[in-house]
């Protein structure tokens, strides 16, 4: 998972748990003013109903005849009655409907019935919007000695308006909460981009940084963060490297240069022994460490390609037809495809390359070198064709062969790599052809693959239009 994601969830879930958490705190503060504001209402209405009363015995000794106070209208519930079960007020919704008495008489407490709309207090606005049903009441019991008699007030009232629009309030809070989830998402995911864009511009150039473009660094922003210190900790990583790779590609590079002339010396001073015509036993001696001379003289030669092409040898590039090119190498190997009894064919039309003419001659003299080498003993096969891809030209060269393992084929570029260690001594070569034919490949921007299946095995070469 990305860290962008990683944040953007992050985020989302903390931001998901406030706002809930604010949302369900607010609703349950709004929820209890409501209520509590109603239960206000009945104790103010149960006190004024306790000093009627006082007052009345007060007078005449009699709770009879109590009035109803002017504001405990019709739409609410209420019976005051003696301990001895005389009833003193009752109001129309009490006479209607029954409402069943608490075990404790001190706390407020929640009840339904069926109650008819002429007993509820609607705006005309709401009524359509009201659904049929119980009605939610919020009822309170108080109980007071007046005199010799205990007095109780039994008051409710009933809350459907209220109890509707709560659930509004929580569907609108619902709402709010997705929005806001859904912004803060957005928000979060845009946030993280920005701020991991520095991270992805870093990233993408050190994936573009190779060993043949170590030179290049990454650009070093104004501020001096975290990303300031990382951009400067690579640069500074990628300094050493190329200081490294430079130090070993001119090792190289002299050290081969250095044993080219006293090998070259050796080579001549064998040879000339050869001519004074030695007798058999110092000639087979002569003659095999002239081999090996010869096998270390390419082995520096292919060397001193390698540390060039390193180096960014500078490329001379010309137009010319690619299929000519592979004919006259072709023509020089031609003695030997007839000893082989290799069969050839070709598929070669006059394609145009722009491309550097010696190192392609070099290339394709490596490929064909090495499809003749490791070619069937017996009737083996070659072939090359060249095609026009979408602004490329295709070069295949295709042999018989035994087959190249699997777990073989992604190596067989790097640097000495055999398929089989024998191939050293069996066919003579250095184990840098291929090496060579990549890197002067990649020095085209192009690139180079096989494949190799069913005793066939295919070198595809793409070169791109420049």
């Amino acid at each position: 998972m990305k860290v962008r994601t990683k944040f953007t969830i992050f985020i989302s879930l903390a931001s998901f748990i406030s706002v809930a958490f604010f949302s369900a705190y607010a609703y349950h503060e709004v929820k209890e003013e409501f209520y509590e504001q109603i239960d206000f209402e009945l104790t103010e209405a149960a006190s004024l109903i306790y000093d009627q009363l006082s007052e009345k015995i007060h007078r005449d000794t009699s709770f009879a005849n109590l009035e109803n106070p002017r504001y405990l209208l019709k739409n609410y519930w209420l019976r005051v009655f003696t301990d001895s079960g005389r009833t003193l007020l009752t109001t129309p919704l009490g006479e209607h409907t029954a409402i069943p008495q608490p075990e404790a008489s001190d706390k407020p407490y929640f009840t339904k019935a069926k109650i008819a709309q002429e007993f509820l207090f609607i705006p005309p606005s709401e009524k359509d919007e009201m659904t049929p049903g119980d009605v939610k009441l919020l009822v309170r019991m108080f109980k007071k000695s007046i005199g010799s008699e205990t007095i109780t007030v039994h008051i409710a009232k009933p809350v459907p308006l209220i109890h509707f629009e709560l659930q509004e309030i929580l569907l609108e809070l619902i709402r709010g909460v997705l929005f806001t989830i859904v912004v803060i998402i957005s928000t979060a995911y845009i946030i993280a981009g920005r701020f991991l864009q520095p991270l992805n511009t870093i990233n993408k150039k050190i994936a573009e940084i190779r060993e043949q473009s170590l030179s290049e660094r990454i650009p070093i922003g104004k501020s001096r963060d975290e990303l300031h210190t990382l951009s400067t900790s690579l640069n500074s990583m990628f300094d050493r490297l190329e200081h490294s790779f430079q130090r070993q590609r001119d090792f190289i590079g002299n050290a081969a240069h250095e044993m080219k002339s006293p090998l070259t010396i050796l080579m001549l001073g064998h040879e000339e022994m050869l001519t004074n015509d030695p007798d058999s036993k110092v000639r087979h001696a002569l003659e095999k460490q002239l081999s090996t001379m010869q096998r270390l003289n390419k082995l520096i030669r292919d060397l001193l390609s390698i540390a060039r092409f390193e180096q960014r040898d500078a490329l001379q590039r010309k137009e010319f037809v690619v299929s000519e090119l592979i004919q006259e190498v072709m023509e020089d190997y031609a003695e030997i495809i007839t000893h082989r009894k290799i069969t050839v064919t070709t598929d070669l039309p006059p394609l145009m390359v722009n491309a550097d003419y010696e190192k392609l001659q070099r290339l394709f003299v490596n490929l064909i070198d090495n499809a003749i080498k490791y070619n069937d003993p017996q009737n083996g096969m070659i072939n090359i064709a060249v095609r026009k891809g979408e602004k490329a030209a295709i070069i295949s060269i295709a042999n018989s062969g035994k087959t190249i393992p699997e777990k073989d084929l992604p190596h067989i570029f790097k640097q000495f790599y055999r398929v089989e260690k024998s191939r050293s001594q069996t066919y003579g070569g250095t184990g840098l052809g291929l090496t060579i034919a990549r890197k002067i490949v990649e020095m085209h921007a192009g690139t180079i693959t096989t494949t190799s299946a069913n005793n066939m095995t295919v070198v595809t070469i793409t070169l791109y239009d420049n």
